[in-house]
């Protein structure tokens, strides 16, 4: 599973609220961890997003361009 998380964040250089965008591939996680993250997910679509910020060191910042996530989006990783 593909999981794109936008975390907004306040900029304290210049007081911006500013988003974060970032990604997991679950399928590279260990089985444990996967289950974890995947219900984490899923619950987390009916209101409780807070509790995938314990899981937010797994993921990785997206620096890419729209093109380019929603080619990510096609193929499911990368």
């Amino acid at each position: 599973m593909l999981i794109f998380w936008r975390i907004r964040y306040l900029d304290t250089r210049d007081k911006e609220f500013k988003d974060r965008d970032l990604w997991l591939l679950t399928d590279e996680l260990d089985a444990i961890t996967k289950a974890a993250v995947e219900t984490c997910r899923e619950l987390s679509k009916s209101g409780g997003d807070r509790e995938m910020l314990k899981y937010r060191k797994l993921f990785k910042e997206v620096h890419k361009s729209p093109e380019e996530i929603e080619e990510m989006l096609r193929q499911g990783h990368k």
